[in-house]
Protein backbone atom coordinates (compact mmCIF):
# COMPACT_ATOMS: atom_id res chain seq x y z
CA UNK A 1 0.00 0.00 0.00
CA UNK A 2 1.19 3.60 -0.53
CA UNK A 3 3.35 4.70 2.40
CA UNK A 4 4.14 1.12 3.46
CA UNK A 5 7.40 -0.79 3.06
CA UNK A 6 8.24 -4.42 2.29
CA UNK A 7 11.12 -6.21 4.05
CA UNK A 8 12.86 -9.15 2.34
CA UNK A 9 16.03 -10.75 3.67
CA UNK A 10 16.72 -7.73 5.89
CA UNK A 11 16.32 -5.22 3.05
CA UNK A 12 13.49 -2.67 3.10
CA UNK A 13 11.77 -1.74 -0.17
CA UNK A 14 9.45 1.26 -0.61
CA UNK A 15 9.47 1.76 -4.38
CA UNK A 16 7.69 -0.14 -7.08
CA UNK A 17 9.73 -2.29 -9.48
CA UNK A 18 11.88 -5.38 -9.79
CA UNK A 19 14.40 -5.77 -6.98
CA UNK A 20 17.05 -8.52 -6.73
CA UNK A 21 18.96 -9.85 -3.76
CA UNK A 22 21.72 -12.43 -3.75
CA UNK A 23 21.79 -15.13 -1.07
CA UNK A 24 25.39 -16.38 -0.97
CA UNK A 25 25.81 -20.17 -0.96
CA UNK A 26 22.22 -20.82 0.05
CA UNK A 27 21.32 -23.23 -2.72
CA UNK A 28 22.31 -26.88 -3.12
CA UNK A 29 25.94 -27.44 -3.94
CA UNK A 30 27.01 -24.18 -2.30
CA UNK A 31 25.93 -21.92 -5.15
CA UNK A 32 24.49 -18.46 -4.60
CA UNK A 33 20.74 -17.96 -4.93
CA UNK A 34 19.09 -14.86 -6.36
CA UNK A 35 15.82 -13.59 -5.02
CA UNK A 36 13.77 -11.56 -7.49
CA UNK A 37 11.10 -9.32 -5.95
CA UNK A 38 8.50 -7.77 -8.24
CA UNK A 39 7.05 -5.09 -5.97
CA UNK A 40 3.87 -3.37 -7.01
CA UNK A 41 2.34 -0.51 -5.05
CA UNK A 42 -1.44 -0.43 -5.14
CA UNK A 43 -2.88 2.86 -6.27
CA UNK A 44 -4.65 4.57 -3.47
CA UNK A 45 -8.29 5.12 -4.30
CA UNK A 46 -9.25 8.74 -3.84
CA UNK A 47 -12.92 9.54 -4.20
CA UNK A 48 -13.79 13.23 -4.51
CA UNK A 49 -17.19 14.55 -3.48
CA UNK A 50 -18.43 18.08 -4.16
CA UNK A 51 -21.47 18.92 -2.03
CA UNK A 52 -23.47 22.11 -1.44
CA UNK A 53 -25.81 22.64 1.50
CA UNK A 54 -27.66 25.59 2.98
CA UNK A 55 -26.74 27.37 6.20
CA UNK A 56 -28.22 25.51 9.15
CA UNK A 57 -28.06 22.13 7.39
CA UNK A 58 -25.64 19.27 8.11
CA UNK A 59 -23.98 16.92 5.61
CA UNK A 60 -23.05 13.55 7.11
CA UNK A 61 -20.35 11.36 5.56
CA UNK A 62 -19.70 7.99 7.20
CA UNK A 63 -21.29 9.18 10.47
CA UNK A 64 -19.17 12.38 10.54
CA UNK A 65 -21.28 15.57 10.45
CA UNK A 66 -20.09 18.65 8.53
CA UNK A 67 -21.66 22.12 8.80
CA UNK A 68 -18.97 24.53 7.51
CA UNK A 69 -17.43 25.29 4.13
CA UNK A 70 -14.12 23.53 3.56
CA UNK A 71 -12.24 20.53 2.20
CA UNK A 72 -12.30 17.50 4.48
CA UNK A 73 -10.53 14.15 4.11
CA UNK A 74 -11.58 10.80 5.51
CA UNK A 75 -9.42 7.67 5.44
CA UNK A 76 -11.23 4.38 4.99
CA UNK A 77 -8.85 1.86 6.54
CA UNK A 78 -8.29 -1.25 4.43
CA UNK A 79 -11.17 -0.45 2.09
CA UNK A 80 -9.27 -0.54 -1.22
CA UNK A 81 -7.88 -3.50 -3.18
CA UNK A 82 -5.22 -5.40 -1.33
CA UNK A 83 -6.42 -4.07 1.99
CA UNK A 84 -4.97 -0.61 1.39
CA UNK A 85 -6.58 2.50 2.78
CA UNK A 86 -8.68 4.67 0.50
CA UNK A 87 -9.42 8.36 0.85
CA UNK A 88 -12.57 10.40 0.47
CA UNK A 89 -12.06 14.09 -0.18
CA UNK A 90 -15.17 16.15 0.58
CA UNK A 91 -15.39 19.66 -0.83
CA UNK A 92 -18.31 21.21 1.05
CA UNK A 93 -19.86 24.60 0.32
CA UNK A 94 -22.34 26.05 2.81
CA UNK A 95 -24.51 28.73 1.21
CA UNK A 96 -25.71 31.48 3.57
CA UNK A 97 -29.41 32.21 3.93
CA UNK A 98 -30.00 35.55 2.24
CA UNK A 99 -31.74 38.17 4.35
CA UNK A 100 -33.58 40.91 2.46
CA UNK A 101 -34.81 43.98 4.30
CA UNK A 102 -37.57 45.91 2.57
CA UNK A 103 -37.63 49.64 3.39
CA UNK A 104 -40.59 50.57 5.63
CA UNK A 105 -43.86 50.87 3.71
CA UNK A 106 -46.79 53.17 4.46
CA UNK A 107 -50.21 52.53 2.94
CA UNK A 108 -53.66 53.98 3.49
CA UNK A 109 -56.44 52.10 5.21
CA UNK A 110 -58.19 49.80 2.74
CA UNK A 111 -55.05 49.20 0.67
CA UNK A 112 -52.79 46.15 0.94
CA UNK A 113 -49.10 45.30 0.68
CA UNK A 114 -47.95 41.88 -0.58
CA UNK A 115 -44.77 40.10 0.55
CA UNK A 116 -43.95 36.52 -0.37
CA UNK A 117 -47.43 35.96 -1.78
CA UNK A 118 -49.17 37.12 1.42
CA UNK A 119 -51.19 40.36 1.48
CA UNK A 120 -51.04 42.53 4.59
CA UNK A 121 -53.65 45.16 5.47
CA UNK A 122 -52.70 45.97 9.08
CA UNK A 123 -49.72 47.67 10.67
CA UNK A 124 -47.04 45.02 11.27
CA UNK A 125 -43.30 44.44 11.60
CA UNK A 126 -42.49 40.90 10.57
CA UNK A 127 -39.90 38.46 9.28
CA UNK A 128 -41.00 35.77 6.86
CA UNK A 129 -39.12 32.79 5.45
CA UNK A 130 -39.52 31.86 1.81
CA UNK A 131 -38.75 28.14 1.47
CA UNK A 132 -36.18 27.29 -1.20
CA UNK A 133 -36.32 30.76 -2.75
CA UNK A 134 -32.60 31.51 -3.15
CA UNK A 135 -30.61 30.64 -6.27
CA UNK A 136 -29.08 27.63 -4.45
CA UNK A 137 -32.46 26.34 -3.26
CA UNK A 138 -31.91 27.65 0.26
CA UNK A 139 -34.55 29.55 2.19
CA UNK A 140 -34.64 33.35 2.01
CA UNK A 141 -35.62 35.64 4.85
CA UNK A 142 -37.53 38.88 4.25
CA UNK A 143 -37.81 41.52 6.95
CA UNK A 144 -40.35 44.31 6.56
CA UNK A 145 -42.34 46.94 8.38
CA UNK A 146 -45.77 48.13 7.27
CA UNK A 147 -47.73 51.09 8.63
CA UNK A 148 -51.39 51.50 7.73
CA UNK A 149 -52.68 55.07 8.03
CA UNK A 150 -56.26 55.49 9.12
CA UNK A 151 -58.50 58.12 7.57
CA UNK A 152 -57.96 61.46 9.26
CA UNK A 153 -60.99 63.56 10.04
CA UNK A 154 -60.64 67.27 10.29
CA UNK A 155 -63.59 69.18 11.71
CA UNK A 156 -63.71 72.92 11.49
CA UNK A 157 -66.31 75.66 11.29
CA UNK A 158 -66.49 78.45 8.81
CA UNK A 159 -68.89 81.36 8.93
CA UNK A 160 -69.92 83.28 5.83
CA UNK A 161 -72.45 86.02 5.21
CA UNK A 162 -75.53 85.65 3.04
CA UNK A 163 -74.54 85.86 -0.61
CA UNK A 164 -70.95 84.86 0.05
CA UNK A 165 -69.33 81.55 -0.88
CA UNK A 166 -66.62 79.44 0.70
CA UNK A 167 -64.27 77.24 -1.37
CA UNK A 168 -62.45 74.24 0.11
CA UNK A 169 -60.27 71.94 -2.03
CA UNK A 170 -62.08 72.97 -5.22
CA UNK A 171 -65.61 72.66 -3.79
CA UNK A 172 -67.69 75.82 -3.33
CA UNK A 173 -70.28 76.18 -0.55
CA UNK A 174 -72.91 78.93 -0.16
CA UNK A 175 -75.47 77.45 2.28
CA UNK A 176 -75.36 76.52 5.95
CA UNK A 177 -74.79 72.83 6.69
CA UNK A 178 -72.31 70.05 7.43
CA UNK A 179 -70.19 68.90 4.56
CA UNK A 180 -67.74 65.99 4.18
CA UNK A 181 -64.84 65.68 1.72
CA UNK A 182 -62.69 62.64 1.08
CA UNK A 183 -59.12 63.70 0.36
CA UNK A 184 -57.08 61.23 -1.64
CA UNK A 185 -53.56 60.70 -0.34
CA UNK A 186 -50.51 60.50 -2.51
Amino acid sequence: CPGNSYVLNGNTYTTEGTHTDTLPAAAMGGCDSILVLNLRIQNQIVRKLTISICEGETYTLNTSPYTTTGIFTQTLVGAARGGCDSLIELSLTVHPIPVHTIPPKIICQGASFTVGGVSYTNTITDTITLKGASKFGCDSIIQFSLTVLEHAFYVFEQTICTGQTYTLNGSTYNKSGMYTQLLKGK
